[in-house]
């Protein structure tokens, strides 16, 4: 796991296979002793490294899976890392990708905030955080935070076959900014009209992807590039 996942899909793996072992990279020590935690007894299958992973050293075809979800797009070195990724991974290894792969540093486009702030302004007051969606100045954003992420999916996929990609995320960051679960309870009718919009934004070529769920497995024939991480 390529930094901690708070979605805590390692305790469902580690719950259903006894034999499963977990690595996790993650260069918070606070995070991961809060993952400790929260797995319990289940955390004695899991080994944590503290490694800022812009610079990680993988091994070599040690891994059958390797999981990445909601950091990479604050990864600077994307070429070294999914490098070594790819050459980390056995024969047959998956690379599971889940994250922010839209405009860099989050300044959404304008045809995505038109779309979404159309439906936003139709959602009663009590469901919405925000009254309009604007994307944040530059300089109140981590340094890190999307600032390759239009650069991820090619990269990927220069070293991965795809197994299976799902591109979402065209009317982000909607579902963000309104209370969905008040709206499941009171209202599933408005539910099924915001997910919806999703569903009818596919057909737009206007509206640009920002979240991938993506399956890959490293390319027959590929063999990593030794790569130079960019230092700051």
């Amino acid at each position: 796991m390529l930094t901690c996942d708070d979605a805590r899909w390692d305790r469902e793996w580690l719950e259903r296979d006894p034999d499963a072992h977990l690595q996790v990279y993650e260069l918070s020590p606070h995070v991961t002793r809060r993952v400790a935690r929260q797995l319990g007894p289940l955390a004695r299958r899991v080994r944590f490294e503290h490694v800022d992973l812009n610079f990680a050293e993988l091994p070599v075809e040690r891994y059958d899976l390797i999981w990445s979800s909601g950091g990479f797009h604050c990864l600077l070195n994307l070429e070294h890392v999914l490098n070594q990724v790819a050459g980390a991974l056995r024969p047959g290894g998956i690379f599971v990708l889940h994250g922010w792969v839209g405009e860099r540093r989050m300044q959404f486009d304008a045809a995505r905030l038109a779309r979404a702030n159309a439906l936003l302004a139709e959602i009663p007051a009590r469901y919405r955080r925000v009254e309009r969606i604007t994307p944040a100045p530059p300089w109140a954003l981590s340094p890190f935070r999307g600032v390759r992420s239009n650069e991820i999916l090619p990269l990927v996929h220069d070293r991965f076959d795809v197994v299976h990609e799902r591109l979402t995320g065209r009317v982000y960051p909607l579902a963000m900014v309104v209370d969905l679960d008040a709206i499941e309870r009171d209202d599933p009718a408005l539910l099924e009209r915001v997910l919806g919009v999703e569903a009818a934004a596919r057909d737009d070529a206007t509206l640009r992807p920002g979240v991938v769920y993506g399956v890959y497995r490293r390319r027959v024939g590929h063999s990593p590039l030794t790569s130079r991480p960019r230092r700051q």
